[in-house]
């Protein structure tokens, strides 16, 4: 099996009806990984943002993925 380079950024949207201004899409965290395709990688990305205490917050969670 041979891996493709994926580059993934994980955002975090403010809450739904969120009337505080402040509260912003923010990036945690932008890395690469070598996965077999696209879906993997997601998984990966995924897996880190749960190691970065998000993992009650994933509906607000969104992770992109492109090849490298």
């Amino acid at each position: 099996m041979k891996l493709k380079p994926y580059q993934y950024m994980i955002l975090v949207h403010p809450p739904e009806g969120s009337a505080n201004e402040l509260e912003k899409t923010i990036i945690l965290e932008t890395d690469f990984v070598a996965a077999k395709d696209e879906a993997n990688a997601r998984l990966m990305a995924m897996r880190s943002s749960i190691l970065l205490g998000y993992e009650n917050k994933l509906d607000r969670v969104e992770v992109l993925v492109r090849p490298f």
